[in-house]
């Protein structure tokens, strides 16, 4: 009997198993879209799948969902049934956190029958994973005001909230940088840069002195980011004001000289009249002329080439005559040196103008005439539409360009540029696109790319070309993230002759970011690099295939960065069997800044390749620069560079270089170069030039004399030590207050003066109880009265903390929690307003405020997007000496997770 049972039971078995089999056989699952998936950190991405049941019994199924370790599910996994010849559809919805690497990954779909607990259908598919890149620059730091003739020090922050580390070359415009130029940011890391911006000594009028950084990520097209910054520039007359309102201006003459291989000595003169400023006391009618000449270019490269213009701004309209670099789009005209005029008007949203030239440096073209029509619909989206004229030197036919350019700013951090435009030249037409967008919107994703196309035919700036560029980072851990560049030059650009031919290069790029500190990181990459000469005679075209590791390391005032590089070489100019080597290179690089008044930087390189003229060649190229400010009036700058590398050789190259310059009182400067070069387009031919200029700075009087007055003043002790033998400047003048804290200024001109105290003469933490400079308007015939007081600075520290410290995780573990980076703490009292980024340990102080009342405000940033603050603004009552400190408290935000019902469509077939 029981071996009855046993054959029976397991008859029935088999016949349950090949049920089941033939229900997993009749059961389908598959997804709605077979296109790449793709999913962005930091969101929900959702994939619709369906499930088809052809058998002839309904099924309750349980629904299995495997995804990568650290995502989450946010799809309803319930027991559900599906029935007989039906289909259902289903939603899978999952998140995927914001440190996620970029790569490809892989998900699977279960489906298991509840009533057996067999498999009856499983859909595995690839998920892949947007990069992120995102830089920033805010300008953090600038002196309110500084005397007329003294250099203007400011401070910026240039941010890496992407997720790979990033190569930043920073560029300054009207300012220079103290410091390196290429800057090597981790993510969620932060650098201070320091610039310089020096003022003209003979200003007659308060001027606002403008500076601008700008930061990007590659050497052509990059992807960028900018901010500004302005200062005060106070006049610095020592002498009585009586001569009214005038221009600032210069002369200059200067002296030039150069032997280029030893065949013989030429020089020659070139002098120089500019003046710039404003004919208004409200500063809208700006003026500027400039008269430069002769042309001196062609001796040496510190020659200048001739430049005559005159430019007329007020809100409304804009006039240009004479030289210039003039420009319509990028694909249209993107920078042309030439003679001519420009004009244009705007009113509320609209801008309308054009131009007229004859370019100096592409005999080509003999004349070019440019019109637009522009709406700007806000500060951050505009659209233009553009034409351009052009006749050429060896054709009676002209070309016609039409273009239409917009540039939108659609999401919160999102910038999109186009242009398309039809070109015609006789019977001859074509087409160009221009596409670039740089994102920012989700918090750790920054996108930026940028196409350019030019067909043939196309007779615009850009000729049978196809440009791209590309950039994406992406942190798999807060101190680990992964990058890739991809990069293509672009071609037959039509170029002033200025400019030399450079190289072609074509670079694909990846790697491993690994931040140990703030002061310390490891960069390891694999690219590919294609090099090749533009000119006739090519010196060098080659592939280099490598892989680098690089170490950067900050030890208070020192830099140093130092790398080794090894790969192979494909020279494309060697003879078959020998086009390829090794390719060997290390080096290493350091700058040390002595003070903000001396600056040095050294590096060392050694090369091994054959990528030039068949030789496996071994090269050391070494060299060392410096900045000095000697003293007040005395600058040296130095550069020295044993070699250069074959690729360079399109461009001058200096070997040795030498700049002093002497200030003589407050009109008078002396300033000397010498310079030893290799000449452009050659390898080894020198070139050495030196030059000497003489600068006269003096004012264009727009008024006549005015009556002078003078200004009678009292400083009072309202919580200081002491109120004598305190030295005031007004524009230039100086006074010593006596016991009583009096001081008088006499042969005051009518007009607006700023009363500033030599900080040296105040005892410690005495502040005046006003800000300063104060402002004080002198009227003609009468004395002014001023008093205010001193008292004693107060502080204020503070530091953040996350609360709790500890978080308890899903598995019952308790993780510290850390600050994600730092954050920008602003404080103001209406009238001053200082801003400070936190310490790595999340600490910050303000000292040498004034007593009253202050507001501190914390600035958010996206590393804090999953942060919370108990209080975002302080409002403090400050008295004199007092010292507060603040807590700001951080707390982690709690995500709330919605599941999704499962969307179900049931038909028979």
């Amino acid at each position: 009997m029981t071996k009855v049972r046993y054959f029976i039971g397991n008859v029935f078995f088999l016949i349950l198993l090949f049920g089941v089999e033939m229900q997993a056989q009749e059961v389908d699952v598959y997804l709605v879209n077979q296109e790449t998936i793709i999913a962005k950190p930091g969101k929900v991405t959702t994939v619709v799948i369906n499930i088809s049941n052809e058998s002839t019994a309904n099924l309750k199924v349980q629904p299995k969902f495997f995804y990568p370790k650290k995502w989450s599910s946010i799809t309803d996994t319930a027991v559900f049934e599906i029935k007989s010849k039906s289909k259902s559809t289903k939603l899978l919805s999952f998140f995927v956190p914001n440190q996620t690497p970029t790569e490809n990954y892989e998900l699977a779909f279960e489906l298991e029958e509840v009533r057996t607990k067999k498999r009856l259908q499983s859909l595995s598919f690839s998920v892949q994973v947007k990069e992120i890149v995102n830089i920033s620059i805010k300008g953090i730091e600038a002196p309110d005001f500084v005397i007329a003739g003294e250099n203007i020090h400011a401070k910026f922050i240039v941010r890496n909230f992407g997720n790979s580390e990033q190569t930043i070359l920073l560029t300054p415009y009207s300012c220079d940088l103290i410091g390196p130029e290429r800057i090597v940011l981790p993510p969620n890391t932060i650098q201070i840069i320091e610039v310089a911006a020096s003022t003209i000594s003979e200003l007659r009028k308060v001027s606002r002195k403008s500076f601008r950084l700008e930061g990007r990520t590659s050497t052509d097209n990059p992807t960028q980011a900018h901010a500004y910054l302005h200062s005060r520039v106070i006049p610095n007359a020592n002498e009585e004001i009586n001569d009214g309102k005038q221009l600032p201006s210069y002369v200059r003459l200067s002296y030039i000289g150069h032997n280029r291989n030893n065949v013989g000595y030429s020089s020659g003169w070139q002098g120089e009249l500019y003046t710039q400023g404003s004919l208004d006391e409200a500063g809208k009618n700006n003026l500027e002329l400039k008269l430069q000449g002769p042309n001196q270019f062609n001796i040496s490269s510190l020659g200048l080439y001739d430049e005559y213009y005159a430019k007329f701004e007020t809100p409304n309209y804009k006039l240009h005559i004479g030289d210039k670099t003039y420009s319509l789009s990028p694909l249209t005209e993107y920078a042309r040196n030439g003679r001519g005029i420009e004009a244009s008007i705007q009113q509320n949203h609209f801008e309308a103008g054009g131009f007229f030239h004859r370019p100096r440096f592409f005999p080509t073209i003999t004349n070019e005439i440019g019109v637009y029509a522009r709406h700007h619909i806000n500060q951050k989206n505009t659209i233009s539409l553009n034409y351009l004229h052009k006749n050429y030197e060896n054709s009676e036919v002209p070309a016609s360009l039409v273009s239409l350019h917009s540039r939108f700013a659609l999401l919160k951090n999102t910038i999109i540029e186009t242009e398309v435009s039809k070109g015609d030249h006789g019977r001859e037409s074509g087409y160009a696109g221009y596409f670039r967008v740089e994102s920012s919107s989700l918090k750790k994703l920054r996108l930026s790319s940028t196409i350019l196309y030019a067909s043939q035919d196309f007779p615009g700036y850009f000729t049978n070309t196809w440009y791209y560029t590309g950039s994406a980072n992406f942190s798999i851990t807060r101190k680990i993230s992964a990058f890739a560049n991809v990069y293509q030059d672009e071609r037959n650009a039509a170029r002033d002759t200025l400019y030399a031919t450079a190289p072609f290069s074509k670079q694909y790029q990846g790697g491993l970011n690994f931040r140990f500190s703030t002061k310390t990181q490891i960069r390891a990459s694999a690219s590919q690099n294609e090099l090749k000469d533009l000119l006739p005679s090519k010196k060098f075209h080659r592939l280099n295939q490598s892989v680098k590791l690089q170490i950067n390391q900050s030890i208070r005032s020192l830099q140093l960065s130092s790398a080794i590089e090894y790969g192979r070489t494909q020279n494309f100019l060697n003879p078959e069997g020998q086009e390829y080597s090794r390719l060997f290179r290390t080096y290493l690089n350091l700058n040390y800044q002595l003070s903000h008044r001396h600056n040095f930087r050294g590096f060392v390189q050694f090369l091994e390749n054959n990528d030039f003229n068949n030789l496996n060649r071994q090269q050391i190229i070494y060299g060392i620069s410096g900045n000095s400010k000697i003293t007040k009036s005395t600058y040296l700058r130095f550069q020295y560079q044993n070699n250069f590398e074959i690729e360079e050789y399109y461009r001058d190259r200096n070997l040795f270089e030498l700049h002093f310059t002497q200030k003589i009182k407050r009109q008078h400067e002396i300033s000397l170069s010498g310079r030893y070069a290799l000449q452009r387009q050659t390898v080894n031919s020198g070139d050495f030039s030196v030059a000497a200029h003489y600068k006269y700075n003096f004012g264009i009087p727009l008024e006549g004399k005015k009556k002078q007055s003078a200004l009678l003043g009292q400083i009072f002790n309202t919580g200081s030590d002491s109120v004598e033998g305190i030295v005031l400047y007004l524009n230039g003048k100086t006074a010593i207050t006596n016991s009583e804290g009096q001081f008088k200024f006499r042969s005051l001109a009518p007009g607006k003066y700023y009363l500033l105290l030599d900080q040296t003469t105040l005892a410690l933490h005495q502040i005046p109880d006003v800000p300063t400079p104060i402002e004080v308007e002198i009227i003609e015939g009468q004395d002014t009265n001023l008093s205010f007081g001193l008292t004693t600075s107060a502080t204020i520290s503070g530091h953040l903390d996350i609360i709790p410290k500890k978080l308890l995780t899903s598995s019952g573990k308790k993780n510290n929690l850390e600050l994600p980076g730092p954050l920008l703490i602003e404080l103001t009292d209406g009238e001053d307003s200082f801003r400070q980024i936190t310490e790595p340990d999340g600490s910050f102080i303000f000292s040498g405020l004034r007593p009253g009342k202050w507001t501190l405000n914390i600035i958010y940033n996206d590393l804090f997007k999953h942060f919370s603050l108990d209080e975002e603004t302080f409002e403090l009552e400050l008295k004199p000496g007092q010292k507060e400190d603040i807590q700001i408290r951080l707390r982690k935000k709690e995500r709330k997770i919605k599941f999704l019902q499962s969307l179900s469509l049931t038909s028979k077939d």
